[in-house]
């Protein structure tokens, strides 16, 4: 699960921001609303509101926070850096500035300035989405066991967050730790029995170890395809290889993936 997570509005934006009472009230009203349509997921319109905000009070930093996060959210990613790295300016000890600007950083591919920001902002204050973020970044550099640690952290603070237990696995399997792998993934999915990714990397893991490309008929080789297409039937994103290594899937992971899609692709033209 990748970096600030496309479909993970939390991440982005972990909550709405204080509201300053000492702006004028114009600027409060909408400041109020925006961070009342964050809540609701309505970013748009969050976003037309917070920028009205920004233009009656522009040296607020929590507004301009919130205005970056809403950038991020509708994928315009320089713009939102570029509003976050004002608001730093402005607050350069705010936490939840430094956490979305390390989060966009990492959107960007930014590594070592996504690894610095994050762990400033960690150490002003801890946050699941922060140590989440912080794993992934690690993850991407192939330091795996730091971003083990900072998933673990992450799920220590947030119990439900099943995309830090899903890294996890991630993470073991290119250390070759496949059974922990699939520990940490049903782990996830037990904490949402809907989610695609841990579901198709179970699929993929199982498929492989059973050598199924010479036991088709094996039960865990059977087990592995109902597994990934349940997946693919909730994600159809996840048939597309590009798009697991987006969401941060490790070379021998996405191997054992083109394996499994390759037979189902197969079994889908035989069925024609």
């Amino acid at each position: 699960m990748g970096l600030s997570m496309p479909a993970r509005a939390e991440v982005l934006l972990p909550y709405a921001p204080p509201i300053d009472p000492q702006w004028s009230e114009q600027a409060l009203d909408l400041a109020q609303d925006a961070a009342r349509l964050v809540q609701f997921e309505q970013y748009d319109e969050a976003l037309a509101r917070i920028r009205v905000a920004a233009y009656l009070a522009p040296k607020n930093p929590q507004v301009l926070r919130l205005m970056g996060g809403l950038y991020l959210q509708s994928q315009q990613i320089d713009r939102g850096i570029q509003v976050l790295e004002s608001a730093r300016a402005l607050a350069p000890e705010d936490p939840s500035v430094l956490l979305a600007l390390g989060s966009a950083y990492g959107q960007q591919k930014r590594w070592d300035e996504a690894l610095t920001t994050l762990q400033a902002g960690l150490k002003l204050q801890d946050s699941p989405t922060g140590r989440f973020d912080l794993g992934n970044v690690y993850l991407t550099m192939g330091r795996f066991q730091q971003a083990i640690e900072q998933f673990r952290q992450a799920v220590t603070l947030e119990a439900r967050m099943w995309p830090a237990v899903n890294n996890i696995g991630l993470a073991l399997y290119e250390l070759g730790d496949r059974d922990n792998a699939l520990k940490e993934w049903e782990a996830a999915l037990a904490v949402d029995p809907t989610a695609a990714e841990p579901k198709l990397a179970i699929a993929a893991a199982t498929y492989t170890a059973a050598g199924c490309q010479s036991q088709a008929r094996d039960p865990n080789c059977l087990k592995g395809l109902a597994l990934a297409q349940e997946a693919l039937d909730t994600d159809e994103r996840y048939a597309d290889l590009q798009y697991l290594k987006d969401n941060l899937w490790g070379t021998q992971l996405l191997k054992d993936a083109q394996v499994l899609l390759d037979r189902l692709k197969r079994d889908r033209a035989a069925a024609r």
